[in-house]
């Protein structure tokens, strides 16, 4: 899992790699040990990168849990993750811990799982790029990776 630490690591070997601005990182996120998408929605991180391409990690998803000893159950569309946090409280589900060993122990059901997704937007030509990263266990962009994109993206004359 990744720490608060792990991302202030993060931002700062980008900015070593690229000329950024504009970062942000959701002040919420990794509080109370909660790391996995299925606490958050909107954006988790996002910078300007050369003044022109915004880069941003966001959360998307539906999300339906089923609470299987009473068969209490949330569905969330859209990735409203405050009606996902307040249900699994409700449950004293409050911490990926937990929340992996109630999916373990079968105490609660989890379908259509939030996932992270990775968002390149060309403020330029206003449009957006996006390219595929496993974000299962890590959010946050390859470094080298997106430099190459944006280099090869300029290179093409914004061409994806």
């Amino acid at each position: 899992m990744l720490t608060k630490k792990d991302i202030i690591a993060f931002v700062t070997k980008l900015k070593s790699n690229l000329r950024l601005s504009k970062i942000r990182i959701d002040p919420e996120y990794g509080k109370h040990h909660r790391f996995d998408s299925m606490w958050y929605d909107n954006e988790i991180v996002s910078f300007l990168i050369d003044n022109r391409f915004r880069y941003s990690c966001h959360v998307y998803g539906d999300v339906r849990l089923t609470h299987i000893p009473t068969d209490d159950y949330v569905v969330s569309k859209g990735n409203a993750a405050d009606r996902i946090r307040e249900f699994l409280e409700k449950h004293n589900i409050t911490t990926d811990k937990k929340l992996y060993d109630a999916i373990d122990k079968n105490i609660i059901y989890v379908e259509n799982n939030n996932w992270f997704e990775d968002v390149i937007y060309d403020t330029k030509k206003e449009k957006y790029f996006d390219y595929c990263l496993d974000v299962a266990d890590d959010p946050f962009v390859d470094i080298n990776y997106l430099d190459e994109l944006i280099n090869q993206y300029k290179k093409d004359g914004g061409e994806i």
